[in-house]
């Protein structure tokens, strides 16, 4: 019984660390005015390749976390800053990207989700110092990945219903799950 870490657990215990990463607003993106379906595939397919140029070498941070842990090696951690350079990098791209306004929606959950997970690794990349954060942390993480996989399957369902696809040599084809 040590009544300072059990304060100390009901403290965080009492919130989602995650709720914390504010959304982003309209002003943190190049918007374009043509929403054609041309431009929106455009858009879709540049972001998917940002999504492979800075995520293709990167190791699951979940995953880090469980070697570190089973393994007895914290230094593995140390990985993740690998992961959280990625993260960063995605969504100065992503902002960057001309979106067309229609999708402006979906560009801010998008970076809002990216941004929850950049938060999300930086607790597990700090979990030998903070065990407790990197704990709580795990149940948001997976929901997260939840929430960001369906932001993907309803944007599907959106762009089949404005008749928008893919062909299976465009990288979009990556980033959707059929609805």
């Amino acid at each position: 019984d040590n009544p300072a870490l059990q304060s100390y657990l009901d403290n965080l215990g009492g919130e989602h660390l995650l709720d914390k990463v504010i959304p982003p607003d309209n002003d943190n993106f190049a918007v374009a005015a043509d929403n054609s379906p041309e431009a929106t595939k455009k858009y879709f397919n540049d972001v998917a390749k940002i999504f492979v140029l800075n995520f293709a070498k990167i190791k699951s941070d979940l995953e880090v976390l469980r070697l570190a842990a089973v393994g007895g090696n914290p230094a593995l951690l140390k990985t993740l800053d690998t992961n959280i350079f990625a993260i960063e990098k995605t969504i100065k791209e992503i902002k960057k990207l001309r979106t067309p306004s229609k999708w402006i929606e979906f560009a801010k959950k998008d970076v809002w989700y990216l941004s929850k997970n950049l938060a999300a690794v930086k607790i597990l990349r700090n979990s030998e110092s903070d065990p407790a954060a990197a704990l709580l942390i795990l149940t948001d993480r997976i929901k997260l990945i939840q929430d960001f996989r369906s932001l993907y399957v309803e944007t599907a369902g959106r762009l089949a219903k404005e008749n928008i696809a893919f062909g299976s040599k465009e990288p979009a084809t990556i980033l959707f799950f059929k609805p």
